[in-house]
């Protein structure tokens, strides 16, 4: 539990980029909706990553 608790804002990153690039293969990168929910996705991921870095570090 503890490495999923640890990753879990790399893995909402890579379904953000994984979610881009199948709308690009399926050809809806023109559907906006869609594209701001993939990169709401990875901004989301960011800011888990970078909250649960600052809480885990001691400075």
């Amino acid at each position: 539990m503890k490495f999923l608790e640890k990753h879990i804002g790399l893995g909402l990153i890579a379904l953000g980029f994984l979610f881009l690039a199948a709308l690009h293969l399926l050809h809806l990168n023109f559907i906006n909706w869609l594209l701001l929910t993939a990169l709401a996705i990875i901004v989301l991921g960011l800011v888990v990553h970078v909250w649960l870095l600052k809480r885990e570090s001691r400075y």
